[in-house]
């Protein structure tokens, strides 16, 4: 334990997840306070259960979801340990700290955790972060925690702290991203910024200052067929008159929209840049099927085949298909 390591998913938090069932702590990473060298990126741990830490005990946890785990003692969610985007809902510690206890975050989201003391964070420190709609008797946001460029009530002491309520698109419903008219966009401080994207993997600085959370504020084109991020126009360079709608619907010169290189994942100022599909037959049944780029869980990929190029074309599996042609169809995923 604490050896220097990163343990990475391949999809990401909102596709790997470590399940305690109700029975054990879903991570421990070390041995003793202190012990933060091993990481663990990119992991919903959830439905853990401790008397310290049900979800992570000693560690470092980046891009990570700690939900609904359950210490008998302190730190519903996690324990003596640092955590960089991460978001923390639902966690809950009979005593102390029910999303933290003794631990460093950076920016991170902490909402709807309970305890009896501390809801949202006991005795840690806290920079870029939210700690909003936690529960307690004594300290349903925060207790006994130092706070700098956060978001939270009642008002603590530190740099460029406020109590604003940080306006989630829908808390109700867990979707705790930041809406365009959010206080917290741009308040936080680029010292602590951690990391490249966020939680979501979106970039962790958009225009200039990090956003305070989990999550990056992302604009997003309303007219075009499918929301462009108008940071993805801005990196090509596309919108330097500020329309966004217009240039997702400019052509250059691929012979069709910008917004389907988004899609497929491709720099749309390369005219050569296209996405394609390779198939290679293994056996009679069998047929390997693989695309470029490949950008895993963030877009959906569907496999379709037809018996003739002049027929009707099906979602199907390369193994055992029917078929005699096929072709793969991208979309963002729902």
């Amino acid at each position: 334990m604490n050896k220097a390591i990163t343990i990475r998913s391949v999809n990401g938090a909102q596709h790997t997840m470590i399940d305690g069932r109700n029975a054990n702590r879903c991570a421990t990473l070390g041995s003793t306070e202190g012990h933060t060298n091993t990481v663990l990126s990119g992991f919903t741990l959830r439905n853990g259960r401790a008397e310290n830490g049900a979800g992570a005990m000693y560690g470092t946890l980046h891009n990570c979801i700690l939900s609904r785990n359950r210490s008998v003692e302190f730190g519903g969610g996690a324990y003596y340990s640092r955590l960089y985007n991460c978001l923390l809902s639902g966690n809950s510690a009979g005593y102390d700290g029910g999303g933290v206890y003794e631990c460093d975050l950076t920016g991170c989201t902490l909402f709807g955790n309970t305890a009896d003391w501390g809801g949202g964070a006991m005795s840690s420190t806290l920079n870029n972060s939210i700690v909003w709609g936690n529960s307690a008797n004594t300290g349903s946001n925060h207790y006994y925690s130092v706070f700098d460029y956060s978001c939270t009530a009642p008002l603590p002491a530190g740099n460029g702290n406020m109590a604003a309520d940080p306006l989630f698109v829908s808390a109700d419903s867990g979707t705790l991203y930041l809406q365009a008219d959010s206080p917290c966009i741009n308040a936080g401080n680029n010292a602590f910024a951690a990391g490249d994207v966020d939680l979501a993997g979106n970039p962790r600085i958009q225009d200039g200052t990090v956003d305070m959370g989990a999550y990056e504020f992302v604009a997003y084109t309303e007219t075009s067929p499918v929301p462009v991020p108008h940071y993805w126009l801005d990196q090509y360079g596309l919108a330097l008159n500020g329309n966004h709608e217009a240039a997702a619907e400019m052509d250059c010169g691929k012979g069709y929209p910008v917004w389907r290189d988004y899609i497929s994942g491709v720099n749309p100022r390369d005219q050569e840049a296209c996405f394609n599909a390779y198939f290679k037959r293994i056996d009679a049944d069998d047929i390997e099927i693989y695309w470029e780029p490949d950008l895993g869980s963030a877009r959906r990929y569907i496999i379709e085949g037809c018996e003739t190029l002049t027929g009707a074309w099906h979602p199907t599996s390369a193994t055992n298909s029917p078929y005699r042609f096929f072709r793969v169809h991208v979309e963002l995923p729902e």
